[in-house]
């Protein structure tokens, strides 16, 4: 949160100079959602006006904008109620009045609704009520990726202009890496700066696991705890989770996570992830993609050299590598780091497929076939590991019981 809290500060004294957009990336499960949300409350409990514009809205990215832009956390109710009476009022085309038996009677002629604003036209409006109400505002804006070009080249003329003429406002928004692309190539004036999100260190981990379990009044026991910590490799939504199964495995009446809990926490957490994540994120990769992955999997953990990578991959895909490697950055799946290496994304996939892979030699890929937990060649044909066959779905798990 310290890169988010610091442009916060520049927003709010308009010291935004040139930048006033900040895009945050991350893999999936990292906390990017999470942060935005603990951002929103924070800074509404400093006074400011807040905006959020939620992935999960089904409305195109203008019309969702608009909504979230004209709501009373944002403008006030006063401000709202007064906007919409102007708008009446300058809505009336003509009008004709007439006394009749029942007295006076009056007829308007009301416009058409207009049409839905410019996404560029909008902020800017947004950055001049921020200056004249003398309140700083903050748009949050989840999974900007899946906006198209010309929607973010709106947004980026948009926060132009609330620089230029020195508007309180910003934008933090959250996305996958590849979204880093598209944002630059619309972005002529750099209105945005963009930042990685990394995952947890070790205490840092451990840190969140222990004020946690303090919240909940539970105790967890050092080898429980060091053992969840492991799990989770520095990834939030992997140490969540872990955690909640691990609760839940505690005897009933009991308070202490004990370190047997704890590893059928994990247990528990590992086949959801496995239906979850891996094995639908798999399914979305194409024949090409999977060689490319597997072959990463098969070099060794962490990141790899690229040209180790290609000479494992199957034959008729080593000549497509860089539009591989390029697809499977666009899909969140792996990144480069700057000296060139690869590397997933996320932690548990090296691991997944690992574990899921056929037998050395086979040409086949793993998991082919419609359903997300079918595997082939070592594990026989049409079988079902047995740790994808425990526990149901579990949506937005939570350290509750």
């Amino acid at each position: 949160m310290g890169i988010v809290r610091d442009f916060a500060r520049q927003v709010a004294h308009a010291q935004v100079s040139d930048t006033n957009g900040l895009y945050l990336t991350g893999s999936q499960g990292i906390g990017k959602t999470t942060l935005l949300s603990r951002l929103a409350v924070e800074l509404q409990e400093r006074g400011w006006r807040v905006a959020m514009v939620d992935r999960s809205d089904p409305r195109e990215p203008g019309r969702a904008l608009g909504q979230s832009l004209d709501s009373s956390g944002m403008r006030g109710i006063g401000a709202r109620v007064r906007d919409k009476l102007q708008q009446l009022r300058g809505s009336v085309k003509g009008g004709s009045i007439s006394i009749g038996l029942d007295g006076p009677s009056a007829s308007l002629d009301l416009g058409r609704p207009q049409g839905k604003q410019n996404i560029a036209t909008q902020i800017a409006d947004a950055g001049r009520r921020a200056r004249e109400s003398a309140r700083p505002s903050i748009v949050l804006i989840d999974d900007l990726h899946q906006w198209s070009p010309d929607e973010m080249r709106q947004l980026c003329e948009g926060l132009d202009t609330c620089s230029r003429e020195g508007h309180p406002i910003g934008v933090v928004a959250t996305g996958r890496p590849a979204g880093v692309a598209t944002l630059t190539a619309v972005d002529p004036t750099r209105v945005f700066d963009s930042a990685a999100i990394k995952g947890l260190k070790p205490d840092e981990a451990s840190a969140v696991l222990a004020d946690t379990a303090a919240l909940r009044g539970v105790t967890i026991e050092p080898e429980a705890h060091e053992q969840l910590v492991k799990f989770s490799q520095g990834h939030p939504d992997r140490l969540q989770l872990a955690g909640h199964e691990a609760y839940k495995a505690m005897p009933i009446g009991d308070q202490v996570i004990t370190a047997q809990a704890a590893g059928q926490g994990i247990e528990q957490a590992a086949g959801k992830l496995d239906r979850q994540i891996h094995a639908p994120n798999w399914q979305a990769l194409s024949p090409a993609e999977q060689s490319m992955a597997q072959a990463m999997a098969s070099v060794g953990r962490g990141a790899v050299e690229p040209s180790a990578v290609q000479t494992r991959m199957a034959p008729q895909h080593r000549g497509d590598f860089e539009a591989v490697r390029a697809g499977l950055v666009a899909k969140d799946v792996v990144h480069e780091s700057a000296g060139g290496r690869i590397a997933f994304n996320n932690p548990g996939t090296e691991p997944w497929i690992l574990a899921n892979r056929p037998p050395n030699g086979s040409v086949a890929h793993i998991l082919q076939g419609n359903a997300p937990a079918r595997q082939v060649g070592a594990s026989g044909q049409g079988q079902r590991p047995a740790h994808l066959d425990r526990g149901k779905t579990v949506t937005g798990p939570t350290y509750e019981r």
